[in-house]
């Protein structure tokens, strides 16, 4: 049976055209690694998102501006670019109820921080701003590629197949405490946290900080993360039955 992943959408910036929309590359990364791709608008009560999340296996949590450092206890940064405040409290609450209900989840760049701060975790507001890493190099722009280190036996490192490659980067925020029952799985060069996931067994939930769906169509090996997510849904569908 198709696998159904479940897609976040994007609705801009806080205070712009609130439109909701699939990002480029996710849908066709989900149908790459045999999934069936669904969009889920950013609409809804709470009784409403779980009907959402009962027609999927999965959950993919995309890309986004900037979650309200309010979530973790912070005043408000002057280069944090707020998102749309109504996807925010629509992405809170479809994290929360999959993580409750141990959907399959993976979470790409923002998605990702999205995972850490629904656990308790917290993010560095800027990292140009920020005095964690006396060695960073740039994180945001469409050449930049750096290398990425990735902790061997980790579902990152067997999603992707390796424990050390290069990726993409478009992001000026970056995960600083990861939250409850997530461990830090993979830095760049420079010790930003670069993946993070659940190591309980039975458990898949994974955010990657570098968006392979934008790479994937080039390098096979950023398709890995989908895979992943795709055979986890799988088998909580199997486990349902």
């Amino acid at each position: 049976m198709p696998r159904r992943i479940g897609i976040s959408m994007g609705m801009g910036s806080a205070g712009k055209p609130a439109n909701p929309y699939i990002p480029e590359g996710y849908a066709e990364a989900v149908a790459a690694a045999g999934g069936v791709p669904l969009a889920l608008p950013p609409v809804g009560s709470k009784a409403q998102i779980r009907g959402q999340l009962d027609t999927v296996d999965g959950l993919l949590l995309v890309g986004s501006p900037d979650y309200h450092p309010k979530l973790w206890g912070e005043k408000l940064d002057p280069a944090t670019n707020l998102i749309n405040p109504r996807r925010m409290a629509y992405d809170l609450e479809l994290a929360r109820q999959a993580d409750r209900r141990r959907i399959p989840v993976l979470g790409i760049c923002g998605g990702h921080q999205l995972i850490s701060i629904t656990r308790g975790g917290s993010i560095i507001q800027d990292l140009g701003t920020s005095h964690l890493y006396p060695k960073l190099i740039c994180h945001s722009g469409a050449r930049v590629r750096h290398r990425v280190d990735v902790e061997p036996g980790t579902l990152c490192a067997k999603a992707l197949g390796r424990t050390r490659l290069r990726t993409n980067s478009f992001h000026h925020q970056a995960v600083r405490s990861p939250g409850r029952n997530l461990r830090i799985v993979a830095h760049c060069c420079d010790g930003v946290v670069e993946a993070i996931e659940d190591p309980r067994p039975g458990r898949f939930v994974m955010g990657v900080q570098w968006h392979p769906e934008r790479m994937f169509s080039r390098d096979r090996v950023q398709l890995g993360p989908f895979r992943a997510l795709v055979k986890a849904a799988g088998a909580r569908r199997r486990g349902s039955r």
